[in-house]
């Protein structure tokens, strides 16, 4: 099983040389949607504003979003970046 956050922005933090804002590696939250899939399912199709997700497996798994497939190990954690419309199945994996 699988847990799916999807995200538009990378949130802004004020910058230590002026007033500008920068662009920092972490997701703006809220998300703007969650979804869980089971093994042997494939998730909802991300919404319009979906520009990248987080990905957090439970147990071993395969997931892919359209060709090809990664590997996850029980507790990983990863990003990747999307279009709205796409999806993402799980399948098992040893």
């Amino acid at each position: 099983m699988i847990d799916i956050s999807e995200y538009s922005h990378m949130a802004l933090a004020a910058s230590a040389m002026g007033p500008a804002f920068v662009g920092v590696q972490v997701p703006q939250e809220p998300s703007l949607n969650e979804q869980s899939v089971e093994t042997g399912d494939s998730s909802k199709p991300f919404t319009d504003n979906t520009r990248f997700v987080r990905v957090h497996a439970y147990t071993t798994c395969r997931i892919n979003f359209g060709s090809g497939g990664k590997r996850f190990v029980g507790g990983q954690t990863e990003y990747f970046g999307v279009t709205s419309g796409m999806k993402v199945s799980v399948e098992q994996s040893d």
